[in-house]
């Protein structure tokens, strides 16, 4: 999870942490610097606050995992990274994220949100091969490019590959909005 750069940035990382709130200890108190900042780039105060939210966050609400529960895998991309949160029961088991090559970084937001999920069924496949899962993106497109009731109507040649190397997974794909 990178740094903000920009009030867009730092907003999505608010809601990421207001999401998880409820397994974040005193939450309130440790959001204000990240909710008042206007400035950027962010001063050592602000980035010292989403330091301490991310620990706060892995320590707190990171919860084991149990074999009998649906996994939900809930994935972003953003300018220069993209994450992923594996969760069972709205609780996060596990966290994935990475900073795009300067190859991917010149990929268009549809495709940087398709790769993000590719990369996260790779990295959690231990966990999701041989069980269905459900895909969330806040990408509408690339739900669609996904979604396994649209065979034939995806021309892009990335993406008909990443469709192939997920095929071998059993996974439902939703969009969420962003917002």
């Amino acid at each position: 999870m990178p740094v903000p750069r920009n009030s867009k940035e730092l907003q999505r990382l608010v809601g990421l942490f207001t999401y998880y709130a409820q397994w974040i200890p005193r939450y309130s108190d440790k959001i204000r610097l990240l909710a008042a900042a206007k400035v950027f780039p962010l001063d050592d105060n602000v980035v010292g606050a989403i330091k301490v939210l991310k620990d706060d966050l892995s320590s707190a609400a990171l919860g084991t995992i149990d074999e009998k529960l649906p996994f939900v895998l809930e994935t972003d991309a953003f300018k220069n990274a993209i994450s992923a949160t594996l969760n069972q029961q709205d609780r996060p088991v596990a966290f994935f994220s990475r900073t795009l090559n300067s190859n991917e970084r010149c990929h268009v937001s549809v495709e940087k949100e398709a790769l993000t999920i590719v990369e996260a069924v790779r990295k959690g496949a231990d966990f999701l091969t041989g069980r269905h899962f459900k895909i969330v993106t806040d990408q509408r497109s690339v739900a669609f490019m996904y979604n396994n009731n649209n065979h034939g109507k995806i021309k892009n040649d990335k993406v008909l590959q990443w469709r192939m190397e997920l095929s071998e997974f059993d996974f439902d794909i939703a969009y969420r909005s962003g917002n």
